[in-house]
């Protein structure tokens, strides 16, 4: 660990135009053309120099009076396995500290090279701060937690708030994939959609991560549940999971599918990834009073809406990101899964559902996989 940053990082915000433009800059001032995730990991292995050079002047960081140990330190963080998943104002922290909860620090398998801000690394606990009984940790749990920046690294830092015992019978692989679903689907879904026993919810995109989490914890709340995939594989995996009906949207009409299923009536909630021309589609999916959740825009994030329909029918559209939610807020999903769902995952009820792992220097190979949309659940890291 280092005793102090060497550069301070100036956040900027993240998703697919922030990553189009770092390549665009790459392009600009070396004549690198990138065009994905992989690639980039593939660049910034082969010039390392120029890959961070890029991630600096993007991020707004600049080298304090140490900045003749800037390359040897990027240089570390790259041995320690960083990779700029899309959180690229993180390249430069070393170290996060958190000035209202204490931090947790986890370990890898082995070897450690470096601290660092990143999302969904499990193991045990290697240092606790103080006041951690709050939380229900003690030193010595197996944890699993939603970090602030991403898990690409062997050591990783968090706020003890959002930490979460590994659940009984799980390997720190199979609890490695749940934290930031079962967040999101809890801070969407229940949360601000307010899904209740009883009503029903469609889920676009059953077989992605979030998809197999939101199928499996709708089931175990009393609701029922809708998905659309993109292959008959994946709707039969969907319906394995507990959900009522698969929809092969390559195939069929996914409106009036929900229609029928629903004797006409639609469904209270619909949780959405893509976005684009599929809202006013969505919109005849859902039932008077219902509720539009987004989480992601994969078909563009602008649309055109029926203001009468959504007025007259008493419509709900909303969305969130959990990045800029208080520790605090995140704290209080941790404890409502703990309370509500950590039960059920030990008594075997909900499982995560793993696709493939991957070593952490094979990560460029694992986006090229998630890429693909050939998966069903979960895509992992090792280390």
């Amino acid at each position: 660990m280092l005793d102090q940053p060497l550069w301070t990082p100036s956040p900027i915000r993240v998703g697919q135009s922030n990553l189009a433009r770092l390549m665009a800059k790459l392009k600009e001032r070396h004549g690198v053309s990138l065009s994905s995730y992989a690639d980039i990991h593939a660049f910034s292995v082969e010039r390392p120099e120029l890959f961070w050079e890029a991630v600096w002047e993007f991020g707004g960081v600049k080298a304090s009076a140490r900045g003749s140990k800037v390359f040897e330190t990027a240089d570390r963080i790259w041995n320690a396995r960083f990779f700029p998943e899309a959180r690229l104002n993180y390249a430069a922290n070393l170290l996060v500290k958190n000035d209202d909860t204490p931090a947790l620090i986890f370990r890898g398998e082995d070897k450690v090279r470096q601290s660092m801000s990143w999302r969904m690394l499990n193991d045990r606990v290697a240092r606790l701060g103080q006041a951690l009984k709050a939380y229900g940790i003690k030193p010595g749990d197996r944890v699993c937690a939603l970090a602030p920046g991403g898990g690409y690294a062997e050591y990783c830092t968090v706020p003890a708030a959002q930490a979460l015992p590994i659940p009984k019978g799980l390997s720190a692989i199979e609890a490695a994939s749940l934290p930031e679903t079962f967040f999101t689907v809890w801070n969407n879904v229940y949360d601000r959609a307010k899904l209740t026993t009883g009503e029903s919810l469609l889920v676009q995109g059953g077989s992605s991560g979030i998809g197999v989490t939101a199928i499996q914890m709708a089931v175990a709340t009393g609701n029922r549940v809708l998905v659309t995939a993109g292959s008959d594989e994946k709707c039969a995996a969907c319906v394995a999971l507990g959900a009522e009906k698969a929809i092969n949207y390559r195939r069929q009409d996914f409106v009036a599918e929900v229609k029928a299923a629903t004797g006409g009536k639609g469904v209270d909630v619909i949780l959405d990834m893509v976005g684009g021309d599929y809202v006013p589609r969505e919109l005849k999916c859902l039932a008077d009073e219902g509720r539009l959740v987004f989480i992601a825009f994969q078909r563009g994030m602008k649309t055109e809406l029926d203001l009468n329909e959504l007025m007259r029918r008493r419509l709900t559209l909303t969305g969130s990101t959990l990045r800029p939610r208080t520790i605090a807020y995140k704290g209080t999903i941790a404890q409502n899964l703990r309370t509500r769902f950590w039960p059920l995952i030990e008594a075997g009820k909900i499982k995560p559902q793993i696709f493939k792992t991957f070593p952490l220097a094979q990560a460029a190979d694992a986006h090229r996989l998630m890429e693909s949309s050939q998966h069903i659940g979960k895509i992992i890291l090792t280390v």
